[in-house]
C-alpha cells in the first residue's frame, strides 16, 4: 500500500502531462518562428498559424484553409486528430509534414493559388504512403508522374490526379475499392491497370492518348465515362456497359455507334468533332437521352432523331443536314433546346 501511495504522484504527473495543452508561445517555438506576420509567410500567415493551434487544442477533426499561401505544412503535422484536410489552391509541394497523419480520411491539395504567380507544385507522393485511412484524395494540377506510393492506400473510394505528368497506371490495379476515378490531362496511352477495378463508377480520362478501350468491357458498374479528346475508334468494348447514364467522347475518330446501341440507361451522350460520323440511326433506342451533343460532324440525316422525345438539349452546329429536316425535328420535338448555329 505505502508502494502505490508513493507511486500515486508520479502517475498524476504522467496522466497530468499529457492532458497539458500546448500553449500558444510553445507552438510558434515548435515552428521554430516567432510570432511575426513575416515569419509566419511560409505558413500562410500569423491567421493560419493561431488557427492550427486552435485546432490542436480542440483537437479538431475537420480543417480547410483554401488559397492562403501555405508553401510549408508544418503546422498541421501535429493535429494527429485530423480525419479531413481541404488545403486547396496553396502553394505546396513538399507533403513530408502530412505523414504522420494516421487518421486522415479525406485530403484535398488540388490546383495553384488564383491570383499569385506560383510555380510550386507537388510531384513526390511517398510522404502519404501510409496514410491507410485516406478514401479521398484530390491531387489536381500538380507535377505529379509517380503513382507507385499509393499502391497501398486501398481503402481508397475516389481519386482525382488531372493535370499532371501520369504515364503509367499500373500501381493503381490494387486498389479494388475506387468507386471514382479521375485521371484527365495526362500522358497515359494503356489504361490496361483499370480493369481490375470493378468497383468503378465514374471514370474520367479526357485529354490522353488512349485508343484502347478493351480494359473497360468488364466494368459493368460503371455509369459515367469521359474520354474526350483521345484517338478512339472502337467503341465494341463499351457494349456491355448496361448503367452507362453519361459519355463523352467528343475530339475522337468515331464512325461507328453500333456498339453503344443497346446502352438505353443513357442520358447525357457527347460525340462533338468525330468529324467523320455520319450514321445515327444506332441513337434510336436509347429513350431516356436528355442531352446529345453532335457539333461538328458529318450528319445529313436527322431521321432517328424525330421520336426522342425525352431530349431537352441537342447540339447539331457544324452538320451537314438540310433546313427542312431541322423544321421537323423542331416540330416532333418541342420541349428540346435545338441548337443549330
Amino acid at each position: 500500500m505505502r508502494f502505490l501511495f508513493l507511486l500515486l504522484p508520479i502517475l498524476f504527473c504522467i496522466v497530468g502531462g499529457e492532458e497539458k495543452a500546448i500553449s500558444q508561445a510553445k507552438f510558434f517555438r515548435m515552428l521554430k518562428i516567432k510570432p511575426t506576420e513575416t515569419e509566419a509567410v511560409p505558413f500562410g500567415g500569423l491567421k493560419t498559424v493561431v488557427l492550427a493551434h486552435r485546432a490542436l487544442l480542440e483537437k479538431k477533426k475537420k480543417l480547410e484553409f483554401s488559397d492562403q499561401g501555405i508553401r510549408n505544412l508544418r503546422p498541421f503535422s501535429f493535429l494527429h486528430e485530423l480525419q479531413w484536410l481541404r488545403l486547396s489552391q496553396n502553394p505546396v509541394s513538399d507533403l513530408t509534414p502530412l505523414a504522420g497523419l494516421k487518421n486522415l480520411q479525406v485530403l484535398s491539395l488540388y490546383g495553384l493559388p488564383k491570383h499569385k504567380n506560383a510555380t510550386s507544385r507537388i510531384s513526390d507522393l511517398t510522404p502519404l504512403s501510409g496514410l491507410y485511412n485516406l478514401w479521398s484524395l484530390a491531387l489536381d494540377e500538380q507535377s505529379i508522374r509517380d503513382l507507385s506510393p499509393l499502391s497501398k492506400l486501398v481503402n481508397l473510394r475516389t481519386l482525382y490526379v488531372t493535370r499532371n505528368e501520369v504515364v503509367n497506371l499500373s500501381d493503381l490495379s490494387t486498389l479494388k475499392q475506387l468507386k471514382s476515378l479521375f485521371l484527365s490531362h495526362n500522358q497515359i496511352q494503356d489504361i490496361s491497370p483499370v480493369s481490375d477495378l470493378k468497383q468503378l463508377e465514374w471514370l474520367r480520362l479526357s485529354s490522353n492518348k488512349i485508343s484502347n478501350l478493351w480494359p473497360l468491357v468488364d466494368l459493368t458498374m460503371l455509369e459515367q465515362i469521359h474520354l474526350e479528346q483521345n484517338e478512339i475508334s472502337n467503341l465494341a468494348p463499351l457494349k456491355n456497359l448496361k448503367r452507362l447514364k453519361e459519355l463523352k467522347l467528343g475530339g475522337n475518330q468515331i464512325t461507328n455507334l453500333r456498339p453503344i446501341s443497346g446502352l438505353t440507361s443513357m442520358r447525357e451522350l457527347d460525340l462533338e468533332s468525330n468529324n467523320k460520323l455520319e450514321d445515327i440511326s444506332p441513337l434510336v433506342g436509347m429513350r431516356q437521352l436528355r442531352v446529345l451533343n453532335l457539333a461538328h460532324n458529318q450528319i445529313s440525316d436527322l431521321t432517328p432523331l424525330m421520336n426522342t422525345r425525352s431530349l431537352r438539349t441537342l447540339v447539331l452546329v457544324g452538320n451537314p443536314y438540310d433546313e427542312d429536316q431541322l423544321i421537323r425535328l423542331q416540330s416532333a420535338l418541342p420541349k428540346c433546346d435545338i441548337v443549330y448555329r
